[in-house]
């Protein structure tokens, strides 16, 4: 179900204090004949007035004049629950130096609808995932911790660096080590991220509920 949020209240709602700060990703479309789509960064916002954005000009038609453009804005926000909100606005200035940025107004009302049917609950729990077997011939246990869980799923966080830039759609099995006796449930790695300290973090999808014991334990 898709709810509407006014300017006012999306700015004063923690969702948005918390996550929404200069480096998020949003997905924009320009409402053009080829509905041309490709990704920017936020760079800052201005009290509500206006959005800056960083964007690879490359991805555009040199023929592609922005300013006066109408868009539609789309991003996620992670959390408890998790949500998708989209946006209508329209491009009042361009820069190309000293990178190409462009500026929108902020738009009057955000549409939002949540990412997943229940909330999550937060966590620090010590947790191992692995490759699922049949899926590699040599499947590590990944040491980490889970900072949220409910029983659709989970995000984990690697406990040492690596190398990986994204990593989704891995069949994992995820291994909670806090039980009497370690228990696992099978799932899907949807999407990922580094948290601020640039450690790799990864969203699960439960392919099962996990066992009563692991929730019952928060």
């Amino acid at each position: 179900m898709n709810d509407t949020l006014s300017r006012h209240q999306m700015l004063t709602s923690k969702a948005w204090k918390e996550h929404i700060k200069p480096g998020h990703k949003f997905d924009i479309q320009l409402l053009d004949h080829s509905r041309t789509r490709f990704f920017s960064s936020l760079v800052g916002h201005h009290s509500g007035e206006f959005m800056v954005f960083q964007f690879d000009s490359s991805l555009l038609p040199s023929s592609v004049a922005l300013t006066g453009m109408v868009v539609i804005g789309r991003f996620m926000i992670e959390g408890e629950v998790g949500a998708c909100y989209a946006f209508k606005s329209e491009v009042t200035h361009t820069l190309k130096y000293p990178y190409s940025t462009f500026f929108i107004g902020f738009p009057d009302e955000i549409q939002h609808r949540p990412i997943r049917e229940t909330k999550r609950r937060t966590t620090d729990m010590p947790a191992q995932i692995t490759v699922r077997k049949k899926h590699s011939r040599s499947s590590p246990l990944i040491q980490g911790r889970i900072s949220d869980i409910s029983e659709g799923g989970c995000r984990f966080i690697f406990e040492e660096p690596t190398s990986s830039k994204t990593v989704k759609h891995l069949p994992i099995q995820v291994v909670f080590e806090h039980q009497a006796e370690p228990c696992s449930v099978d799932g899907i790695i949807r999407n990922s991220k580094r948290t601020e300290d640039g450690l790799l973090s990864v969203g699960i999808e439960f392919e099962s509920a996990p066992p009563e014991t692991v929730l019952a334990s928060i």
